[in-house]
């Protein structure tokens, strides 16, 4: 399942289906009068160059999109990457593009849940880059058939699209706000020169020139805004001979400065490029240098020369770096590369000892593009990488460990009492490719919340290690989502609802980890389940204690009904079995079983496989 193509973070929210998922919910049994049950897969010398060109309209819908109010814009110091197809939404969680088998497609998380749409259904050839208008909303550039240049912009909930360059460019473009705030796209050209194309919002129309001359350019550009010299863009490129080249825009004279900031066999990628913010914010500049090693090359203002370190050694680079500042660390630089072996590392700079620290992202060897990264609002990093089918990975850095996904928003638990509160001491087990453990809460109108323990092979986010895991469906809807590593034996979880805030929260122990948007109609349902994958797979899961509070008519519609039914729902081998005396509250639970009898290909995404007990909230005498 996948968004409108013209979906967008911006408008669209949670309540979709992650790529391999199903939502699986099914009618049982009536327990009392018309009960639902839902089930779950909860599983430095240089020589002035002359621009050249002329505003040229673009072709397509309207460029007017990028018109701006330039006594609003904020300066654009810290802008520039050529790896950067990351950009933040304006909630501050990751957007990122991605070149899908010549199609373009978004992905972005909302909710905690990673949403894609297809942009451009075709044509597209490079790597897209991607930069946000000064409203929040990107603007993503890529080279197209024939060496076109393209620019696709989200504006009043749509994707505009505009051929800006007609063709004889061969390089994935680079990208930054201008002091007006409109943007400037660097790229490689006819004969390995640098274009260059301005957006003119008072036109309406891209200006086009060329930043140097042919036999200058080898690969794609990095660019950095310049403040504090000149207010203009300076470009760094791989030249002949594996140098590294830098042009930069002199306002003053309309002509472009040229220099070598590498001499020859120093440079075997694009580059990355950061400011200095205590040097004045003069460019440092990150490659992969010979064998494969990783280098540093910064500008000293003082001494107008170029200073030159290695960072990591042969071996460890096989990519273009990405960059960003570490916000809480003087913006010093924090570099991350692709592996010979297609791991992931992070480099990070430690003024205190005038040396680099080093760690790794990823080891298993699923990275098959160089990284993106960007800041969190927190000011850790996010790093997103394409794995061997196209689709994007996702790393973030929690609490000194890296972890797959977003990092966890702040959890909002809403005043007062909850609607209902449904607690367990669970012990999740099992054998086999996939088993979990759940407590959930529903009505009889298709919408279900459920919070508990999932082990999945299939799964990256787990890798078949337990997890804790929440899931619900909404008006028909599946969505999930992994919050982390749950410990071995008995873990306590509690789900708790408020009625007017529609906001469910999942509770480790006593610490909410996760708020969950979900809106119910009582009278509601209340169940613990054990579900496990596929035939031969087992599940060996024990409840105790279980706690349900609800209701806030008393006495009419307060409390629980009735006994559990351990009986009506159990499926394919698994069994919910009450283990002692206690008919409501205190009941304790084994959900136990081997799946068999799953048709052929079948698994818990096609089929409800699991074991069920099952309490009515009491309801009007019944």
């Amino acid at each position: 399942m996948k968004n409108e193509p013209l979906a967008h973070p911006a408008e669209v929210g949670g309540g979709l289906l992650a790529p391999g998922r199903k939502a699986r919910w099914r009618r049982a049994p009536a327990l009392v009068g018309a009960a639902l049950t839902l089930s779950f897969t909860f599983g430095a010398l240089s020589t002035g160059l002359t621009a050249t060109g002329s505003a040229v309209s673009a072709t397509g819908a309207a460029p007017l999109a990028h018109a701006v109010d330039a006594s609003a814009v904020a300066p654009f110091a810290m802008s520039g990457s050529a790896s950067s197809n990351v950009v933040a939404q304006p909630n501050g969680q990751p957007s990122v593009f991605v070149q899908q088998g010549g199609t373009l497609w978004n992905y972005w998380y909302s909710g905690g849940i990673l949403n894609s749409a297809e942009i451009a259904g075709g044509g597209v050839v490079s790597s897209p880059v991607a930069v946000n208008q000064p409203n929040g909303s990107p603007s993503v550039f890529f080279v197209g058939a024939g060496g076109s240049l393209w620019n696709y912009w989200y504006a009043n909930g749509n994707w505009g699209a505009a051929e800006i360059a007609a063709g004889g460019l061969s390089s994935t473009p680079a990208v930054v706000l201008q002091a007006n705030g409109a943007p400037t796209v660097f790229v490689q050209g006819p004969g390995n020169s640098l274009m260059n194309y301005w957006y003119i919002p008072s036109q309406g129309a891209w200006g086009a020139g060329m930043a140097a001359p042919p036999g200058t350019t080898f690969s794609s550009p990095a660019v950095l805004w310049q403040v504090y010299a000149g207010d203009a863009p300076s470009v760094f490129v791989e030249g002949p001979g594996n140098s590294l080249l830098n042009f930069w825009y002199i306002p003053s004279q309309g002509a472009w400065g040229a220099g070598t900031a590498a001499p020859g066999g120093s440079v075997f990628s694009s580059a990355s490029v950061l400011a200095q913010v205590n040097a004045g914010d003069a460019p440092s500049v990150f490659v992969q240098g010979p064998g494969n090693s990783l280098l540093n090359f910064w500008y000293i203002p003082a001494q107008g020369t170029w200073g030159a370190g290695t960072v990591a050694p042969q071996g460890s680079a096989n990519s273009t770096p990405a960059v960003v500042a570490q916000v809480y660390a003087g913006d010093v630089p924090s570099v991350f590369v692709r592996t010979p072996g297609n791991a992931v590392l992070n480099y990070w700079y430690i003024p205190a000892q005038g040396s680099w620290g080093a760690g790794t992202v990823e080891s298993n060897g699923t990275a098959f593009s160089g990284p993106g990264v960007i800041n969190e609002p927190n000011g850790a990093p996010t790093v997103f990488y394409q794995k061997a089918d196209s689709t994007p990975e996702n790393y973030s850095y929690v609490n000194g460990n890296w972890t797959v996904g977003p990092p966890p928003d702040a959890i909002t638990v809403p005043p007062g009492t909850p609607y209902f509160t449904f607690s367990a001491t669970m012990n999740e087990g099992g054998s086999g490719s996939g088993y979990s453990a759940y407590i959930n809460g529903h009505d009889n109108n298709n919408d279900a919340v459920a919070v508990g323990i999932q082990s999945d092979v299939t799964d990256p986010s787990s890798n078949g290690q337990p997890y804790y895991v929440w899931e619900l469906v909404q008006n028909g809807n599946f969505s999930f989502a992994y919050l982390g590593a749950a410990p071995a034996g008995n873990d306590s979880v509690t789900l708790a609802w408020w009625q007017g805030s529609n906001t469910a929260v999942f509770y480790e122990g006593g610490t909410p980890v996760a708020d969950i948007p979900i809106s119910l109609t009582p009278r509601l349902f209340f169940s613990v389940e054990g579900d496990a994958r596929q035939n031969g797979d087992s599940v060996n899961d024990v409840f105790t204690n279980t706690q349900i509070t609800v209701g806030n008519n008393c006495p009419t519609e307060c409390g629980l009904f009735g006994t559990w039914n351990t009986s009506q729902f159990n499926y394919y081998g698994l069994h919910a079995t009450r283990t002692n005396g206690a008919t409501q509250n205190g009941a304790n639970f084994t959900v136990t079983g081997t799946v068999s009898g799953v048709p052929a290909g079948g698994d818990w995404g096609s089929y409800l496989i699991a074991g069920i007990a099952m309490i009515p909230q009491y309801w009007h005498g019944q």
